[in-house]
């Protein structure tokens, strides 16, 4: 049987639904991603104890330096002035007791200042947690049927820029949260006046690690930017490695405004991973076909 030539030249002719069909599709999609939404939020809810522990272990690092750091000045004070006495510090004269007085001590637990305060915390914190597991079964999803209106040219765009990008924004994610945030909070921490408590509330740590961790993981995104501009011939390569100058003060700006603290250590933390990020996204146009001027 010889094929009509509508069907060979339709790209869609294998996968064209009408749409009670688009919306029966859309439907279970729908179900499916919800879901798995609730089994995860479910999961995060039972598991709410080490979900918070982990969600608090940055500002948990942070206070515990900040203690240490602490001891390590009252002995210091202690060592040089022998005429102070150790319980003005400390909770006894034994030299090997470290717990210090309660008016010294710093609090490793964040402070809720509402009755409502720690229910919220708790709910956001589920739901941000169940996002991150059900994050590649909604992903998933959302491809399956967004990919049948696609050409497959542009399927092959997205499965090559997809991994990569989804990589990369894990990975800024990642950075911020081990490495960059812990740090930053120690910082603003120990900057804090004289004669103030520092009472960490937990609403405002939660929405400032989810905004820090978001951006961090968006601003990773730089090499895919890069080599996507290059290879679709809106900017040349040429540009780049012209104005890479620009483009390293510009990416320490932009970590200046990123960081929530800030010293030096923070923005630079941030600042060189990025202009490696930048070097490696030039590097990766270096063998793509020149676009004609």
């Amino acid at each position: 049987m010889v094929s009509s030539p509508e069907s060979t030249d339709d790209p869609f002719a294998h996968t064209r639904m009408s749409l009670g069909e688009h919306l029966e599709e859309l439907r279970v999609r729908l179900f499916r991603s919800v879901l798995g939404l609730v089994i995860a939020f479910a999961l995060s809810w039972f598991l709410q104890a080490r979900v918070t522990a982990l969600a608090l272990e940055p500002m948990r690092f942070a206070l515990e330096r900040l203690r240490s750091d602490r001891i390590e000045q009252f002995e210091a004070r202690l060592s040089a002035d022998p005429s102070l006495l150790r319980t003005e510090f400390f909770q006894s004269a034994e030299p090997s007791d470290k717990r210090l007085r309660p008016e010294q001590e710093t609090d490793l637990r964040p402070i809720a200042t509402g009755f409502t305060e720690g229910f919220w915390f708790t709910l956001k914190l589920a739901l941000i947690s169940a996002s991150f597991l059900a994050g590649p079964l909604l992903l998933w999803q959302v491809w399956g049927f967004v990919a049948a209106g696609l050409y497959a040219k542009e399927k092959r765009a997205v499965m090559r820029y997809f991994p990569v990008s989804l990589g990369l924004f894990f990975g800024g994610a990642c950075f911020g949260y081990f490495l960059l945030l812990p740090w930053a909070f120690y910082f603003m921490a120990q900057v804090m006046p004289s004669g103030v408590s520092f009472l960490p509330g937990i609403g405002p740590y939660l929405s400032l690690l989810v905004t820090m961790t978001l951006s961090l993981g968006v601003a990773f995104q730089l090499p895919v930017v890069i080599h996507a501009l290059v290879r679709m011939g809106l900017v040349q390569r040429e540009t780049f490695s012209k104005y890479r100058p620009h483009f390293v003060v510009a990416i320490f700006v932009l970590a200046a405004l990123l960081t929530p603290s800030p010293d030096l250590y923070s923005q630079i933390g941030l600042a060189l991973p990025m202009v490696l990020l930048f070097e490696i996204g030039l590097l990766s146009t270096r063998f793509l076909p020149r676009s004609s001027p």
